[in-house]
């Protein structure tokens, strides 16, 4: 049933539904739910990316299914998701909800449990977003960004690397996000874009924002601040480390390589060694 096209497309909305659009980094999204609690979720989660004014460039719709889990194959595997992709459509099922994005009609579907739904919900449009990004020139960006003098920053690395500590200590700027962040081709260079798939989001301030990236820097908590440039491959293997797609999505994972490869070609990127403080800063601008 986790693949099956016809359970998904048995479910029909039976009252009144509500639409809301949301737009993040230039992609328009409108969310279709009969479900008022659904509703006010996307509403107050991603109040500061509403756009109520813009013709939505895809729609999901999102339903609610009683008592609806999966378990993994793997019973030491508590929680799990299992993506499938092909031409036309990509699927994704996970231990609450099952759903689809076609990419041709740009038309999603989802049905998630009524038991914790709200994180179904944010599950699947994170993935599915990531999908949308490589069909509008976009990376989705497991980082953190920062807008300092005009200028973007972007810094990455796995969990506890420190994203979440250098926004922290970078109170005084535009923070974009402090886990997911958008990555975006534009004809003067790549910008930076906020995203709502912020684990902190609600507690940290996010600017709903976008600027043309200074440099990428690449996180080590250390005892000292001091900064290594990256050669060009490396620079490559490590953008491509903090991209969220399925080593099963072939044809996303090429394409998410040429969008990484031409990032490393035109724009800096860095190891970042650094305090807990917010001395950093005059490393990356050269202050010594």
């Amino acid at each position: 049933m986790s693949w099956d096209l016809t359970f998904i497309e048995a479910f029909r909305y039976r009252k009144d539904i509500q639409s809301i659009t949301i737009t993040i980094a230039e992609i328009s999204i409108s969310l279709l739910t009969e479900s008022s609690s659904i509703a006010d979720f996307i509403k107050t989660r991603y109040q500061q990316f509403h756009a109520s004014s813009e013709e939505p460039q895809y729609q999901i719709q999102i339903h609610l299914s009683a008592g609806l889990s999966f378990s993994s194959d793997n019973p030491n595997e508590l929680f799990f998701n299992r993506q499938k992709f092909s031409k036309e459509k990509n699927f994704i099922y996970s231990n609450g909800y099952t759903g689809y994005l076609d990419k041709q009609q740009r038309l999603g579907k989802v049905v998630v449990s009524d038991d914790n739904a709200e994180t179904w919900v944010e599950h699947y449009l994170r993935f599915a977003y990531s999908w949308m990004a490589l069909q509008n020139r976009a990376l989705l960006f497991h980082g953190a960004a920062i807008i300092r003098d005009d200028a973007g920053y972007v810094f990455f690395g796995p969990s506890n690397a420190g994203k979440t500590t250098i926004t922290e200590f970078s109170s005084d700027y535009l923070i974009l996000g402090d886990d997911m962040v958008v990555v975006r081709e534009k004809p003067l260079g790549c910008e930076v874009y906020a995203s709502p798939f912020n684990i902190n989001l609600g507690k940290l301030k996010i600017a709903n924002s976008n600027k043309r990236i200074q440099g990428f820097y690449r996180l080590h908590q250390d005892k000292k601040n001091f900064l290594q440039p990256m050669s060009e491959a490396k620079s490559l293997a490590e953008l491509m480390s903090s991209v969220p797609l399925s080593s099963a999505n072939f044809s996303g994972n090429l394409i998410a390589f040429e969008r990484c490869r031409m990032i490393a070609k035109q724009i800096p990127c860095y190891n970042l060694h650094f305090t807990r403080d917010d001395s950093f800063w005059r490393i990356i601008n050269g202050n010594f």
